[in-house]
């Protein structure tokens, strides 16, 4: 998964456009909720303006659909990410080196 997540990093382009389906694919049916698969590790996420890519949470695929207990997770993490945003109410914490 780190793999895939620096691979995404480098590229300023949308990884849903050029990342293999099996690898990323949306999990919601207003494809607002993405996913990361490598393995059973899901990492699901969503764009924010100037194709920010925004995760929600990680999780482990034991069936061959998304629980929706994950899908309604990563659905108000989103909701509740772009409430902050718009009350000028979110934080960015750089990690120390």
């Amino acid at each position: 998964m780190l793999a895939l997540l620096e691979e995404v990093s480098e590229h300023a382009e949308k990884p849903s456009q050029w990342i293999s389906p099996k690898k990323c694919h949306t999990i919601t049916t207003d494809k607002k909720i993405w996913q990361f698969t490598v393995g059973r590790l899901r990492i699901a996420w969503f764009y924010d303006d100037g194709n920010v890519i925004i995760c929600t949470h990680g999780f482990f695929k034991d069936s061959q659909t998304t629980k929706k207990a994950d899908k309604k997770q990563a659905q108000k993490i989103r909701d509740n990410y772009f409430v902050a945003k718009q009350q000028m109410n979110i934080k960015i914490e750089k990690e120390e080196e």
